[in-house]
């Protein structure tokens, strides 16, 4: 039942393009990232495995961000540049981010059936109108 709900809901509101990265997941791992018992860090780490299994040595650069300039400088046959490593992103603005994205997602869902069925859109936007005035 909670698997049913789960699919339901990702397939309601998830956007398109992440549609389709789940999918090839899917195809690829032969798992749903969606399902709750699915380990994502798991995934993560076999397909990082696969790759690293896949890729020549010497065509491959295993970076982590917080190494800076220096490994992908080296890899690339370029000088490190005098510039800070740049840093966007942390866990604070990532988290204000989804924030922003899951309310946005689901107003517009809300927002394309009401704009495709007369009987609620007079509803709900009544109900929208009250509220600000």
């Amino acid at each position: 039942y909670k698997r049913l709900i789960s699919s339901f809901l990702f397939w309601c509101f998830f956007p398109s393009h992440m549609k389709a990265i789940f999918q090839l997941m899917e195809r690829t791992h032969g798992k749903q990232p969606n399902d709750p018992k699915t380990d994502l860090a798991e995934l993560y780490t076999e397909w990082n495995d696969r790759v690293v299994a896949a890729i020549p040595k010497e065509r491959l650069l295993v970076f982590n961000v917080k190494q800076g300039w220096e490994p992908l400088c080296k890899f690339l046959g370029k000088p490190v540049p005098d510039t800070p490593f740049p840093r966007v992103n942390s866990k604070e603005e990532h988290k204000e981010m989804m924030k922003k994205f899951r309310r946005k997602m689901v107003l517009d869902k809300v927002m394309g059936f009401v704009k495709a069925n007369r009987f609620w859109r007079s509803r709900v936007l009544g109900v929208y109108l009250s509220a600000i005035i």
